[in-house]
Parts: structure tokens; C-alpha cells; sequence
């Protein structure tokens, strides 16, 4: 399912989509209708992309049939790239045992003749506390397929971090435009609307699959061609002025309406290994 929402902050009016799967959002589209505001304006989701080189795709179908269905085999490529050598430690529990064997002894039992005189450690993994993230998939114009690419198996990289320390991660992709106008006359101010939208691509107790989240996180079609068509048809937006460029990409907005105790993963996240370890201060 999926619901929508209006939320005024400072300036800023929101007006907000969010899914709670990627199935939700593709079975959206497929029967969404144009919005009026666009209704005479040059589509860029369907633009023809003769070399892929903007959005990766060809074609809207070609980005939508990815999306439902995997990217392969590329997935497998990516998952290749996505194993992290890290220096966390593994959340863990340790647990003394008496054994015969062991790395110390224990006087008190040794001295009553028990056989099992040494002390050893379980070592038992701790699931620890659910982290909810928030990719941004929205990004300038001039950002190319390839940085796109690298920087999602970066996210990628920091998902499979976290879980391998423990952690069970909620994966949302997020998506923001918007546009600012004067409210006129003298004394006036500057009101930014803001058409933002999410959309639950990995629940805490799903195991991370690269060929399901590989697409939305990483390929350039998921915002070039997914979410331009979202925004073509997202009713609740009626500021025209959207439609000169589609807005403008900032990711630090959603900062103003994510819920207390989410994450907002930057569109460059830089060294991983320094990022997980913020995330678990």
C-alpha cells in the first residue's frame, strides 16, 4: 500500500508519497495518469536515450522490466564488488563455560577435583537494534550512470557492514524535487515546495539480495526514468514550475520530515569503513 501526506516545515511545503515495497510503487505507475500540470510538456521518462549513457536505459520499459525483475546479470557483477573487508567487530555476546579444556583455570573447581576445572567462552551473535536507512536516489543532472553506479555499491557496502555486525537494516530509496518561488509584494518570502516521495525496497528481516536492490540503488534509471515518471504523475503536485528541469535535486531536505532516530545516507558517502562506524555511535 501506499499513502501521502502534506508536511510544512520553515518554508518548505511537502507534499509526500511513500510505498511500502518496490512492488507497491511499480503496480502505482502502471496505473497512474498523467498530471495535468505536464500535460503539455515533453516527458523526460520516455525520452529516447539512444546510447544509455544519461539514464542507462534505452527506454522506459527497459527501466521498468529492470526494476520488477532484476538487474542481470549485472547484480552479479555488483555483488562481486560489494564485500567489504572491515575491522568492525561482530556484535556479539561472550558467555564463560566450564570445560575440561580451556584458556584458564578455575582454582575453586580445581581444588574440589571437578574434572570440568577450565573456563572457555561461547561466543553468540547479538541481533541488535533495528537501523532504518535512507538512500537518496536524487541527483544533479551532471552526475554521470558511472559515478551513480559506484557511489549505490557504496550504500550497498554499508548495508552488508551493518548486518555483518548484527544489525538488522531497513532500506528505503528517496527521492526529492523541488522549487522555489516569491510569495509576491513587499515583505514577501521565498516558499519552496518540495515533491518528495520513498519507497521500502528491504524490510529488517529480509536477508540483503543484491538482484532485488541492485536496480533501485544503484542503476540511474531509478531516478531518470522511475521517478521522473513518478513525478509526471504525482496529482498532488501544482507548482508548474516543476516541469523546467523537474526541480532541483537536494538531498538534506528530507532531514526536515524523516522520522526521530532514521538515517540519511549522503548521495557521496567517501570512506565506508569511517560511515558505518558514525552510524553506530
Amino acid at each position: 500500500m501506499n499513502y501521502k501526506n502534506t508536511i510544512t516545515s520553515d518554508n518548505y511545503n511537502f507534499k509526500v508519497q511513500n510505498f511500502a515495497s518496490i512492488y507497491d510503487f511499480t503496480s502505482y505507475l502502471d496505473s497512474a495518469t498523467l498530471s495535468p500540470i505536464f500535460k503539455y510538456e515533453d516527458l523526460d521518462s520516455i525520452a529516447r536515450d539512444y546510447n544509455g549513457g544519461w539514464s542507462g536505459t534505452k527506454t522506459y520499459e527497459e527501466a521498468q522490466e529492470l526494476l520488477s525483475h532484476g538487474w542481470l546479470p549485472e547484480a552479479a557483477a555488483l555483488a562481486k564488488k560489494v564485500p567489504l573487508s572491515s575491522t568492525l567487530s561482530t556484535a556479539a555476546k561472550r558467555t564463560n563455560i566450564y570445560s575440561t579444556v580451556g584458556f584458564q583455570a578455575s582454582v575453586p573447581r580445581y581444588l574440589q577435583g571437578i574434572p570440568s576445572n577450565m573456563i572457555n567462552q561461547h561466543r553468540t551473535v547479538q541481533k541488535q537494534k533495528i537501523i532504518i536507512l535512507n538512500r537518496s536516489i536524487a541527483f544533479n543532472s551532471n552526475w554521470s550512470a558511472a559515478k551513480i553506479e559506484a557511489e549505490g555499491v557504496k550504500a550497498l557496502q554499508v548495508v552488508k557492514a551493518l548486518e555483518g555486525n548484527g544489525f538488522r537494516v531497513k532500506l528505503n530509496v528517496v527521492a526529492l524535487h523541488y522549487v522555489s518561488s516569491w510569495s509576491g509584494g513587499y515583505g514577501g518570502k521565498t516558499q519552496h515546495d518540495v515533491a518528495a516521495m520513498t519507497i521500502c525496497i528491504k524490510k529488517p528481516d529480509e536477508p540483503l539480495n543484491i538482484s532485488k536492490i541492485a536496480f533501485p540503488m544503484a542503476h540511474p534509471a531509478m531516478l531518470r526514468r522511475l521517478d521522473f515518471k513518478w513525478l509526471e504523475s504525482f496529482q498532488e503536485f501544482t507548482n508548474k514550475d516543476i516541469t523546467s528541469g523537474y526541480g532541483s535535486a537536494e538531498v538534506r531536505l528530507y532531514s526536515k520530515i524523516m522520522p526521530k532516530g532514521e538515517h540519511l545516507m549522503p548521495n557521496e558517502i567517501g570512506d565506508i569503513e569511517r560511515y558505518v562506524k558514525s552510524l553506530l555511535q
